[in-house]
């Protein structure tokens, strides 16, 4: 607990000093405050709050600095997300107050509540982080060398190496292979398989994002060139094959952004090519017959990734629709009851299902056929919106590249969400996601030195001005 306290202590001092540094005191505290839990006697669930509670005190030093954090800039860009926003954020307050009333717990009322909304104030600090696409690109390469110096511990755990430090928290992962016996998904550092996968995936596309955001250099091209070399085979050893798929799914969708609104390819082809030399020169070592006997078993595993995607996401999607509803009725059980976590105080399977395991169901069995419809409109309006800001930053050869392939990253996680939310039960990692989203939606900003919002009529369709007036009428 003490080193915990210092953590925070240091950290708060460099928040309140400077906000936009203290956002690296957040990612540095979000990997540390694993092991930390780890080394903490009963491995208590609040140490994995340290990094949202630091998050938490740049947001008040960004109020004390007086930056607008508001979403007024984004209604005058384009207000199509202010409906349904507004619709669902209040859905999720009053499913949050069914939950309470009928469980009587606070800690499962809150869980809901955390689920949903922690992205927030992770967007509207990330809107007003980045001033330039450097500010960003900056903290992701800070966020790949912290990441690849907790992934090589899962190398020491694969050697051998017994720690307290190197186990999962609580009973640990396991899974079965086809050749017999028991193998144990690594973690290394961080608490769990899970998180350790998304981190390293992460990264992973965080240097595609940089490569194509800014102008190809030998050190970058070597310093990618080490970090996929640690965090890509650690990433196999966790044994989540799931963050495989999102690795090939952001790499389409930025693909097939950067092809279609015809941005420069020079450096897409450049970027890609170096990922497919990895990706051959690392297929043809894993196909040797040099390979050690236990990598050939988490190869296997991961090998099986795409056959399996497809059935799983059937399943946990529209699969599971109708027991989902059966089970939880037509408004839902509440939000939080099945949430991660959730499962501690007395939610999870036991008052959702087993079938609400995928991100879908999850959000249709607490919130219920209304939770899902205002979710699913959102989604549309946020498509909408991104997609007026692509049209808007299209041919800008440093903007346009962050701009997709932000839009790459959150579409890939958003087809992992579908399949299996738990993940995203880790408010760190909600509020990446929602800095992330933050900085997205203000790329359009990127474009003038003066920060004038660009006029909404330039740019969202006629049929779209019914947020305009919601939005108005709210101001």
């Amino acid at each position: 607990m003490i080193l915990a306290f210092l953590l925070f202590a240091i950290g708060s001092l460099v928040c309140l000093s400077d906000w936009r540094r203290g956002l690296y005191m957040v990612v540095l505290a979000g990997f540390l405050q694993d092991p930390i839990r780890k080394m903490t006697p009963g491995e208590p669930v609040m140490l994995s709050l340290i990094a949202p509670a630091l998050f938490g005190v740049c947001f008040i030093s960004a109020l004390l600095a007086e930056e607008e954090l508001s979403f007024q800039d984004l209604n005058q860009f384009n207000p199509v997300l202010y409906l349904p926003s507004a619709l669902f954020v209040g859905w999720v307050a009053i499913s949050t107050m069914v939950t309470l009333t009928t469980t009587q717990s606070l800690i499962l009322a809150g869980i809901g509540a955390m689920a949903y909304l922690a992205p927030i104030p992770g967007l509207m600090l990330g809107y007003r982080f980045a001033r330039r696409p450097d500010d960003l690109l900056n903290l992701l390469i800070f966020y790949i060398v912290v990441a690849a110096v907790f992934s090589s511990s899962i190398f020491l755990e694969m050697a051998g190496v017994d720690s307290p430090l190197l186990r999962s928290v609580g009973e640990g992962f396991v899974f079965y292979p086809e050749s017999g016996g028991i193998t144990v998904l690594h973690c290394g550092l961080f608490r769990s398989p899970e998180v350790a996968g998304w981190h390293c995936a992460s990264a992973i596309c965080f240097l595609v994002i940089i490569g194509l955001s800014r102008k190809p250099r030998l050190g970058f091209m070597i310093f990618a060139l080490l970090a996929a070399g640690i965090v890509l085979p650690a990433l196999i050893l966790t044994g989540r094959r799931k963050f495989l798929v999102e690795i090939v799914t952001f790499i389409s969708i930025s693909g097939a952004l950067l092809t279609y609104f015809q941005t420069s390819m020079k450096r897409l082809s450049s970027v890609f090519v170096v990922a497919a030399v990895l990706g051959a020169g690392f297929f043809f070592y894993i196909t040797s017959s040099e390979l050690p006997g236990e990598w050939a078993v988490y190869l296997q595993r991961s090998s099986t990734a795409q056959t399996d995607s497809k059935d799983r996401f059937f399943h946990m999607t529209f699969g599971m629709f109708e027991y989902v509803i059966g089970r939880n009725g037509f408004f839902g059980s509440g939000a939080g009851t099945g949430s991660q976590g959730a499962q501690h105080f007395g939610g999870g399977s036991v008052l959702v299902g087993c079938a609400a395991e995928g991100g879908l169901g999850k959000v249709l069995a607490e919130l219920g056929i209304p939770g899902i419809t205002f979710l699913l409109w959102l989604f549309g309006a946020v498509l909408a919106y991104v997609w007026a800001a692509s049209n808007r930053v299209k041919g800008d050869e440093n903007v346009a590249p962050l701009c997709y392939t932000l839009m790459a990253f959150l579409g890939a996680n958003s087809v992992v969400f579908t399949t299996a939310h738990q993940i995203f039960g880790d408010v760190f990692i909600l509020t990446i996601l929602g800095l992330l989203f933050g900085v997205l939606l203000r790329t359009p900003y990127f474009l003038t030195s003066t920060n004038t919002p660009v006029k909404e009529e330039a740019i969202a369709p006629v049929r779209r001005r019914i947020g305009r007036r919601f939005a108005e009428r709210a101001s």
